[in-house]
């Protein structure tokens, strides 16, 4: 079929497919366009994707399925609104959307000859062309044009006659092999050609319908390839006849001549129809071929499946370009789409939100691949980068997932990726998110599907000559990946981990900490750019900044949850109405200075904690708590404590800080204190407690919905959520060896999130 340059897939999908780079290379290399033209072409496909992505995606989450539809007028105007500052142009919406087509028509002429097909001409078939050819007939043509309408109109008659025929046919001679096997296979073929076809089930959902297990069952029992040649083979051959007997009373002897071409023309016709209705299978809508076989006149052995035909016009193949989908193609089913929505929500960042639901599609897609192909290989996805929402949103990929001695990473790519995969630097270079297999997963989004569709080791990859591009990727060639998915599965069951030797660290002169001071101050800027400007972060760091905030996921974190929570609109009062977006200086990442507490124990602060405000209370002592004295909902938490068999030593020491923002005050007590230890392990498995508090300050109270997070350097060990309650308290408890440090992150009801920097015991320090 695609020798006949048809390939069936939606404008309006295309479009969501191709990325910026893809279509820079393709209008520039293939079609040969000038720097203005693909600039002018790469802003109108950036201006779709804000609008169309993100209202796709909006009708996913709300249960919407289907194919994409196109643009509607107010998503029209929304693209307008988006694209005039950057084009410095005004645009009507109607002007918009034949520039969206005309973009897509070039796409698809490219994606269709990559694969072997030819460019499509235009067919006469189409009203537009037609009357431009009766344009340029004379007045003295008029009656062959209209020999020419009425030949047309018959031959339409004819085909949908000859469609009914052979269809019928085929699924009775169908029928009649299954019959002959003496099992149940008819009555489940039918039934499930029923509702492949006229309902527009997958095929998944049809196999517990007709007491089958899985979809791969049904695609042997349907067997639609072959159904659909053999459909195809006898309405041309009848189709063929009719035609050639119908075109005897229009024309003269002549036409003789022309029987091959006329076969050519029908066999080109019939392959769309064809292509159209297995394109359209699973968006339910009904094209002619669909409805010749839900309304067929009854096989032989009689089915109330079937019905009386009841024709429509033909429809024209303009809006839609067809993708022959694998064997190896696996069918999402509901719930797993639902869990790939629930891991895109983690990208709150507009920027990162469709990227992080394809990705999530390619991951599920993947994990299920695993379970039917090799469940004798374990897999194992909890520690993957789409979990932490800064990596979902910059690193196009999922890195880290761990499948037996291996550790996996996929590239999630559209139907159009011959144009060349771009592979984050970041899963190539950096020895964190570097993984011994690159898996290309084709996600066909408008069916709701993938495929493993490529992979290559990262000693290979790593063999070819890699230019890194400014947008911190890797352009390599589709044809250096391995197209047989069987070649992934036997190395990853008989390699040795040790053939495949991962990245090394780069040397580099920037620190975690240089970076954090760098980053505070032009949180801003960072902020402006993104939100308001639409500029992605590759724009804004360099690559070395990036190396290094991805290496340091706190760090990434951290940077990530004071954009996100810039952009959010605060529900907490402050002068000006609003609470300013900067985080407050008090932010750390990983490797801000630590806070010496255990100086408290020699009544002494140390720089950090003078500088952030600290305020050391006096010796405490059961009878007479200095904590008691200032604030009484310490009492409550003294007194659970002590239920709880927790005895605070008489050397502890404690200290507070004030927090506001805006009319929020909040206060954060910290209490700290050795505990008993043999002299030998004082500093090896000696051990100390670390004891908050979070209340308001007096004369104000605690909001609902504040949280209070306590984390070492692997693990969260407390979250806690305030509740609307009187005199409402946050507090936790945590033990840690000497030279181990914690974090403590506030997370505002308003999204503001404040990581101060981290606690760290060394009384003996100078």
């Amino acid at each position: 079929m695609l020798q006949q340059g048809v390939y069936l897939v939606s404008d309006w999908a295309i479009l969501n497919d191709t990325s910026a780079r893809q279509l820079e290379r393709i209008l520039s290399e293939f079609h040969n366009h000038t720097p203005g033209e693909v600039h002018q072409a790469l802003q109108l496909l950036q201006s779709y994707h804000h609008v169309y992505r993100r209202d796709r995606l909006q009708q996913r989450q709300n249960g919407i399925k289907g194919q994409c539809l196109p643009p509607t007028p107010s998503q029209l105007r929304q693209i307008v609104q988006h694209l005039t500052p950057a084009m410095d142009t005004v645009f009507t919406p109607e002007a918009i959307l034949s520039r969206l087509q005309t973009l897509a028509t070039q796409l698809r002429h490219y994606r269709v000859h990559r694969r072997g097909g030819r460019l499509p001409s235009e067919s006469i078939d189409l009203p537009e062309t037609r009357t431009r050819a009766l344009e340029l007939q004379t007045v003295d043509r008029d009656e062959p044009a209209q020999e020419q309408e009425e030949f047309l109109t018959a031959y339409r008659e004819r085909l949908l006659d000859c469609l009914d025929q052979v269809m019928a046919q085929v699924v009775g001679d169908r029928l009649a092999t299954l019959q002959r096997k003496k099992t149940n296979a008819a009555p489940q073929f039918l039934k499930a050609l029923h509702l492949f076809h006229c309902q527009g089930q997958s095929m998944g959902e049809i196999a517990a319908q007709i007491g089958l297990q899985a979809q791969f069952q049904v695609t042997r029992l349907m067997k639609l390839k072959e159904l659909r040649t053999d459909v195809r083979q006898r309405l041309l051959k009848q189709l063929a006849e009719s035609i050639a007997e119908l075109a005897q009373g229009y024309t003269d002897t002549q036409l003789h001549t022309f029987d091959r071409a006329i076969e050519a023309a029908l066999d080109e016709q019939i392959a769309h129809l064809i292509q159209q209705a297995e394109a359209e299978a699973s968006s339910g809508k009904k094209t002619s071929a669909h409805q010749s076989v839900c309304s067929s006149p009854l096989p032989p052995s009689g089915h109330p499946e079937f019905g009386t035909m009841t024709h429509q016009p033909l429809q024209t193949f303009e809006q839609l370009d067809w993708l022959p989908l694998s064997p190896d193609t696996i069918e999402l089913p509901p719930d797993q789409l639902d869990r790939a929505l629930q891991l895109s929500r983690s990208a709150e960042l507009t920027e990162g939100s469709w990227q992080c639901y394809v990705n999530a599609l390619a991951l599920v897609g993947f994990e299920q691949w695993m379970t039917e192909r090799a469940p004798d290989l374990s897999l194992d996805s909890q520690a993957c980068s789409i979990h932490r929402p800064a990596y979902a949103t910059w690193i196009d990929a999922v890195s880290t997932i761990q499948v037996g001695e291996f550790r996996v990473c996929l590239k999630a790519i559209g139907a159009g990726a011959e144009a060349g995969i771009d592979l984050p630097r970041a899963v190539v270079e950096l020895p964190e998110l570097a993984a011994h297999f690159y898996v290309l997963v084709e996600v066909l989004e408008e069916q709701a599907s993938v495929r493993v569709a490529g992979s290559i080791r990262q000693d290979q990859l790593l063999r070819h000559s890699l230019t890194p591009n400014p947008d911190w990727t890797y352009t390599v060639d589709f044809e250096q990946f391995e197209p047989e998915a069987d070649q992934l599965l036997l190395q990853l069951r008989c390699l040795d981990t040790s053939a495949v030797l991962l990245a090394t660290a780069a040397p580099t002169t920037l620190t975690a900490n240089q970076l954090q001071t760098e980053l505070m101050g032009r949180l801003p800027y960072l902020h402006q750019s993104l939100h308001q400007s639409d500029r992605p972060l590759w724009q804004l760091l360099s690559w070395d900044e990036a190396r290094v905030l991805f290496t340091q996921p706190t760090l990434a974190d951290w940077l990530y949850t004071s954009l996100r929570a810039s952009a959010v609109v605060p529900a907490v009062d402050a002068p000006g109405g609003a609470i300013e977006p900067v985080a407050p200086p008090s932010v750390s990442g990983l490797s801000q200075r630590a806070m010496n507490v255990g100086l408290w124990l020699r009544d002494q602060l140390d720089d950090v904690a003078t500088e952030l405000a600290w305020v050391l209370l006096p010796a405490f002592t059961p009878a007479n708590s200095p904590l008691r004295s200032m604030i009484e909902v310490v009492r409550t938490v003294t007194t659970e404590l002590e239920r709880s068999g927790m005895a605070i030593a008489p050397d502890a020491r404690a200290a507070y800080r004030d927090l506001n923002w805006g009319k929020l005050a909040l206060r954060l007590y910290a209490m700290t204190w050795a505990l008993p230890s043999e002299p030998s392990s004082r500093h090896s498995s000696a051990e100390w407690t670390l004891l908050l508090l979070l209340g308001a300050q007096p004369n104000a109270t605690l909001p609902a919905g504040v949280q209070l997070r306590v984390e070492d350097q692997l693990h969260v060990l407390v979250d806690r959520v305030s509740q609307a309650a009187p005199d409402a308290y946050l507090y936790a408890r945590v033990v840690g060896n000497w030279d181990e440090q914690f974090w403590v992150t506030l997370t505002l009801p308003n999204g503001i999130t404040v990581t101060l920097p981290p606690f760290a015991f060394s009384p003996d320090a100078p």
